[in-house]
């Protein structure tokens, strides 16, 4: 039997910030309809967003360190983000668009919390 082939479609790696003894990671695959957004929102650790289908905006607000920014990303392009970045996914295409979300939680944090 032939050994079935695959190749990495997209790969990143990225050094978070310093993590607490006990996190969990959480991994989510999102569908975002053509003219969507997801609304402004935060998670409660780091994470990893990554174009698998289509392409986004996102919209950061700003910091105290930082200023606002939109950027888009396409397919196989990735969005890394600091606990607490409130950000915008928003698919103002024609076509739907697909991604993934790996965050890595401290235990109790919540996964997402809607922003104003």
């Amino acid at each position: 039997m032939p050994k079935p082939e695959f190749k990495v479609v997209s790969a990143h790696a990225f050094i978070p910030p310093p993590l607490p003894a006990t996190v969990q990671v959480e991994q989510d695959v999102l569908d975002l309809p053509a003219g969507i957004c997801t609304g402004f929102h935060h998670h409660g650790g780091s994470g990893i967003e990554t174009v698998l289908t289509g392409e986004v905006i996102v919209e950061t607000r700003a910091t105290a360190t930082t200023p606002a920014s939109s950027k888009t990303y396409k397919a196989g392009e990735a969005y890394v983000y600091p606990a607490g970045d409130v950000h915008n996914f928003c698919n103002m295409t024609t076509l739907p668009a697909s991604y993934t979300a790996v965050l890595l939680l401290p235990n109790g944090a919540a996964p997402t919390t809607p922003d104003e």
